[in-house]
């Protein structure tokens, strides 16, 4: 019994995970959730200036859209802005070429 020790504990542990697997399931995600936002925080601390977009989603298709303007990635060195109002599809590539998708 005395060699099994390290087994004993293993299993106790392993048991003690599974039934609580929903409680620690909502920890690993607050957690996350948390990290993800003191990243965010840190980074916009570092900009100059940002936005914080505002999402509104139609239960019609027809009402929902893309609006922005003065758009630019954080992370190149002078970035070139762009505007865009659409209610189509839109396919936005790396040098933010247009394309308006019918839907």
């Amino acid at each position: 019994m005395i060699f099994l020790s390290e087994l004993i504990t293993y299993e106790k542990v392993k048991e003690t995970v599974i039934k609580n697997k929903e409680y620690l399931k909502n920890i690993y995600e607050f957690v996350g959730t948390i990290d993800a936002l003191i990243g965010v925080s840190s980074f916009r601390q570092s900009l100059n200036y940002y936005s914080k977009p505002d999402l509104f989603i139609s239960n019609k298709r027809s009402k929902n859209l893309i609006d922005f303007i003065d758009l630019y990635h954080p992370l190149v060195e002078n970035p070139v802005s762009n505007s865009l109002s659409a209610k189509d599809g839109v396919l936005v590539t790396g040098s933010m070429y247009l394309v308006n998708l019918p839907l």
